[in-house]
């Protein structure tokens, strides 16, 4: 089962030591922690990223939902396809 959590925003590179590079910033925090408000086999999208990508998918508007440290954000689940088919 997974659950998909996507979320377009500033990323910086922060170095660790066991793999010698890691992710941070942001957007990593969003969806990270929109995860445990995923859908499983879904893919969970916030509103920042409806927004550049809803003129080529589909999605389905799900609504608001609590994340911890971001408050109240509306998010989408990607239906599939070009936003041009019916």
């Amino acid at each position: 089962n997974t659950i998909i959590p996507v979320q377009m925003g500033t990323c910086s590179a922060v170095p660790d030591r066991e793999s010698g590079r890691a992710a941070g910033g942001s957007g990593v925090n969003t969806a990270s922690r929109m995860e445990s408000h995923g859908v499983v086999g879904r893919i969970q999208v916030t509103g920042a990223t409806y927004r550049r990508l809803c003129d080529r998918y589909r999605f389905e508007d799900r609504g608001e939902i609590g994340v911890k440290g971001k408050g109240r954000l509306r998010t989408y689940l990607l239906v599939g396809g070009d936003a041009g088919e019916t």
